[in-house]
This record gives structure tokens, sequence and C-alpha cells, in this order.
């Protein structure tokens, strides 16, 4: 059975900015939403959520139930078009972080699970076009067992491989299913040693051998778990296994497969002595024997911090995206590295608005797009703990955010000094005359949740070169020198103790 906890909250939409944006899509009524993966489309993204809908069956009967929604959405975070899928009587769940996978044509692969009114679990494949319509959706159940999809990707035959955690062995155990490409079961497997172990697999890639390479994760005993990599031939037999090292949070490791042929594996591992307390985990694995060639870990511990999903960039850099509670609330975390692991940026984010001081929200999964930058997709909820009267309207929400090659939501975010961002103040800065020459103002009309300043104004040249920095003492008008700059863009940033509010840019003349 799959319980989910729903927390209501409230993110503000501004309009999309340049080549970056900040949305929250919300399907209304206050019913939560989750992103759980995105891929990109011949003119935008197709954004995968689970949705909590709600239903009328009958005067005084209303039924809750879990939902699958393709979102399509234009380059600038327009939505296009929203599409839910339902089964009578059944809930349908997607999976977890960076669950589907994209299909030629235009086209994506949903492999996750369906819950019938006794909560019976069975694998559920689900196929639909570019335009979001259903091609074909195929139960991959057994009666009297749970089945429950938590990942699927499309195989070099054009069929399918789903993972997940089964309790048909008496336990609960990893299993894979293959499918010939209309979805029909080819063949089924459960891994892992029975009791007193419980396994799972959360993530499949195929090599260019037709080998299989699966994630998960093994529990030796109840507080501890181990990271689980496993080879297996194209009929999902083992060839190999690889068991490192203990962590009790997160979601199992992420693979995906490098231009070089090795695999990228993203999770998190535990501070020792205190294992109560996470950091970031990175590694680049030899798919031969799963051996480590290198393997590194970020960021300062805390209690949950984990990287659910990492890619390739195409000019050999890696991305991840995960979330960090380093601060006391759980924020959005995107990495950037080397192709070796070493660190470039890595910035969190989060929402602040008139009411909640502190958004809290997550990332399970981002791409690079085509313009050098990243986006990322998760939701976003209001802080803990839960308040029965809250307004209406605020709800759990799919969260997806658009930033450049530095991870900025404005440009030259990165010449600041700031790693924490506020995602959508944007509305709360404006600056005119604009185009200026000589001097410009700046309007500041930040809510109290920020604080009354003073604040730190920052101006970057359109090369990364701070030109200005000055204090302002808060909200309200304040004039910004341009004397002696070149005409050209430039970027004013509003930072307050190291944590980004807003931005804006100014054409000099």
């Amino acid at each position: 059975m799959r319980l989910l906890v729903f927390i209501t909250v409230l993110l503000n939409v501004w309009p999309a900015w340049g080549q970056t944006f900040n949305m929250r899509y919300d399907r209304g009524n206050g019913r939560p939403q989750v992103a759980w993966n995105v891929e990109q489309a011949s003119d935008g993204f197709i954004i995968v959520q689970g949705a909590n809908e709600i239903d009328t069956l009958d005067d005084g009967l209303i039924v809750t139930y879990s939902t699958p929604a393709i979102l399509r959405i234009a380059n600038d975070g327009t939505k296009l078009w929203d599409k839910r899928i339902v089964i009578s009587w059944h809930a349908v769940f997607v999976g977890w972080a960076n669950c589907c996978d994209s299909l030629p044509g235009g086209g994506i692969v949903i492999g996750g699970s369906k819950q019938d009114t006794l909560q019976n679990l069975a694998v559920f494949l689900m196929v639909f076009d570019a335009q979001g319509d259903t091609v074909f959706t195929r139960d991959l159940g057994i009666p009297g067992q749970q089945w429950n999809g938590f990942s699927v990707k499309r195989t070099q035959d054009g069929g399918f491989i789903i993972v997940g955690q089964t309790d048909a062995t008496g336990y609960l155990d990893g299993f894979a299913i293959r499918t010939d490409p209309l979805g029909n079961e080819l063949w089924r497997r459960t891994y892992g040693v029975p009791a007193p172990q419980t396994d799972a697999l959360v993530f499949v890639v195929e090599l260019d051998n037709g080998d299989l390479v699966m994630g998960g994760s093994k529990y030796p005993t109840d507080p501890t778990r181990t990271h689980w990599l496993q080879r297996t031939d194209p009929s999902g037999n083992v060839i190999t296994e690889e068991l490192w090292p203990i962590t009790q949070l997160g979601g199992g490791p992420h693979l995906s497969v490098l231009a070089n042929g090795n695999l990228l594996i993203a999770s998190n591992i535990p501070f020792a002595p205190n294992y109560l307390q996470d950091v970031f985990y990175l590694a680049e694995v030899h798919p031969s024997d799963l051996s480590i060639v290198w393997e590194e870990t970020y960021t300062t511990p805390a209690r949950f911090q984990v990287l659910f999903a990492a890619k390739e960039v195409p000019n050999g850099d890696l991305i991840a995206c995960g979330v960090s509670e380093e601060s006391g609330y759980m924020q959005g975390v995107l990495l950037r590295t080397t192709a070796d692991g070493d660190s470039l940026w890595m910035r969190k984010y989060c929402y602040q608005d008139s009411i909640y001081t502190q958004g809290t929200g997550q990332f399970y999964d981002v791409l690079p797009t085509p313009d050098g930058g990243f986006i990322a997709t998760g939701p976003t909820y209001r802080y803990q703990p839960v308040q029965p009267n809250f307004p209406p309207g605020y709800s759990q929400d799919a969260w997806v955010v658009k930033v450049d090659a530095d991870g900025c939501i404005v440009p030259g975010c990165n010449s600041v000094g700031i790693a924490e961002q506020a995602t959508n103040l944007l509305g709360a800065l404006s600056i005119y005359p604009n185009p200026a020459h000589g001097q410009c103002t700046v309007q500041l009309s930040l809510p109290p949740s920020v604080g009354n300043g003073p604040f730190a104004l920052t101006l970057v040249a359109s090369d990364g070169r701070v030109v200005r920095q000055e204090r302002i003492a808060g909200n309200g008008a304040h004039g910004l020198a341009l004397e002696g700059l070149a005409a050209g863009i430039y970027y004013v940033h509003i930072a307050s103790e190291g944590k980004w509010l807003t931005g804006g840019k100014v054409v000099v003349e």
C-alpha cells in the first residue's frame, strides 16, 4: 500500500522572463500534485505529474484518488495543455523520480502501478502520443500479489523494461518486467535475498550491448540500507552485483549512461559517525564489473539530503537535482560538476511570499536544455507543521524552475556570491526608466516575510563583471547611478544575508 502525505502551500507564479522561469501548476480546488519527470518536446517540455483528484459518485459520496497527469508547456513555461488519466475505481501511481521515458515522435511512457479499492497493486504500463492521448495501457499485475512499479525505460528493440518492488516471493523484493513494443510481457524476474532483507529496484538502464543495469536498495536490518546495483543479460539473468555503502535515507541510486559508456550514479551516503545525517553522492561506475571509477560527496551534512537524478550535459559536465534540509526545511537543489565530479556550483531554491517565510520543495528530475540552461521539476508546498486554517487555494503543486547555465533565475547571480535563491519574487522589483542613461530608479516591494532590510544591491554586466555594489535600506524607490557604464545590458540583483531575493534587467544607453 502506498501512503502519501500531502501538505498545502502557495507558490506565486511570475511571468516567464528571458530564458528562465519559475512556475507553479495547480489543477485547482486545493488538490495536491507532484511533478516526477521532465522530458524535452519539439516546442517545449512534457511534465509527468501525480495528481490527487476528487470526484462525486453520488449525492454525499465523494472519492479521492491518485491519477497521472501529463502537462505540456512551451519553452517559456506557458501551459499548452494538461491531461489526466483516469481508470474507473482505481488509483494510478506514476512511479518515482525521473520515472518515465520519452518515445520517438514525442510521446511518453509511464510505468507505475494501479491500485484497486481493496488496495491491491498491479504494474501498469501507459503509453501516450505527443498530444497526451492514450496509445495503449497494459495491466501487468498478478491477482493476490502486490507489484509496485517505480520506473520504466524504453529498450533498443522498442519494448519496455519496468522495475519496482513486489511481495510475490513472500517478502519484499525487487523485480523487473520486460515487454515487447505493444506492452506484452516477455519475461518477469524477482531479485534479492529473502528475509530478513527488504529489497527494491527503483531505476534501470540498458547498455549498448543490450545488457541491463538496475539500481535499488537493500535493507539488511530495519535501520540501515545499502545501495544496490546489478547487471543482467537481456533476459534478466544476473551477471554481477555490487552493494555499497550504508545509508538511511534516499530513493536508491539513480542511473544514467554517459557518453563514454560508463554509468553515472546519484544518491546520498551517511555522514559518519552520525548516520542520521547525509551528504550528496555522485559516482561514475564501469558497467562491466560495476567498479567505481570515481566518487565524490558534496555539501554540509544535514538530516535529509539526497540527489534524485543526474544527467550528462552536452559539454561533458554533469547536472544533478535533489533536496536538502540543511537550512531546517526542504529546498530544491541543483548541482553542476565537471565530468570528474569536481563541483562547479550548487544552488538551493525556495520561495517566499507574504504569508509563508519558508516555502519548501524538492526537485525530482532535471534536464539540460538546448539553450545551455537547465529545467528542474518536483513538488512545492508550505513549511511544516501543517496548520488547519490555511488560506483557501493553498495546495501542494507541480513546481518547474528553468535556470541558465550558472543556475541563475536572473543571469549574473553567480557573481553575487549567493547559494540560495527565492524563485518567485521577481515581481517585487521594477526598474525605470528602462532603457536608462546616467541613472535609473529601483523600486522594491518585497513582502513582510522577507524582512525590512537592509538589502544588498549588486549590478552585474552581461559578461559577469560586478560594476556596482551598495546597500539599500529596504522597500521603496532607490536611485541607481549608471554614469561611466558602457552601453549594454546589466542585471540588478537584490540579496539579504546571502539569500538572493529578486532581480531584473536594465538596458544602459
